[in-house]
């Protein structure tokens, strides 16, 4: 894994669910999340991009801009959703199955390595999958959000090739939802 050049590769700072979501969902869920410092927010709709300051630039002159750096992508998922009569998380591709059958999901799509850890933090269902496809990792985590069967999808997309930062925005990240 190849150094990050950057120096928000080294600062971190804690949001709530609001601010991550940049006001685009109705709720304001109990979790705590954490994004290297120097991203700050593009908004989309319901969909959130956090990203360093010269992609966010570049992205207002040309939304076709594709990232040169790791960013997180926080929208409303239209595949998963979670039944809170049965407590799971159902959806998301080949077979509509649930969440007891997402990793085979992804193995079938060619994604080794899969780790599927299901939680309810602060009465709140969450499900981070975490897989690897070549130089990609998949790096992902469903948060219930209890209205209805809506689910929020966050996603960390990564330059390839995978890089010792980008496992440790992640892990960051995971590890605050997860507290």
């Amino acid at each position: 894994m190849a150094a990050d050049p950057r120096p928000s590769g080294d600062a971190f700072r804690d949001l709530g669910f609001r601010e991550l979501t940049a006001g685009s969902v109705a709720a304001d869920l109990p979790l705590r999340f954490r994004l290297p410092a120097g991203l700050v927010p593009v908004r989309d709709g319901f969909q959130t991009w956090w990203m360093d300051a010269d992609d966010r630039a570049a992205y207002a002159a040309d939304p076709s801009h594709t990232p040169r750096d790791g960013f997180f992508s926080v929208t409303l998922t239209l595949n998963v959703g979670y039944d809170a009569a049965r407590d799971r998380f159902f959806g998301g591709g080949e077979g509509e199955g649930d969440e007891t059958t997402m990793a085979d999901g992804f193995t079938r799509a060619g994604v080794a390595d899969v780790s599927v850890e299901r939680a309810t933090v602060n009465g709140i269902p969450v499900l981070v999958i975490d897989g690897r496809q070549d130089e990609r990792r998949i790096a992902m985590a469903y948060i219930a959000t209890l209205i209805d069967t809506n689910v929020l999808l966050l996603h960390y997309s990564h330059p390839t090739s995978f890089r010792e930062i980008d496992a440790r925005r992640w892990n960051e990240m995971k590890t605050a939802i997860l507290a």
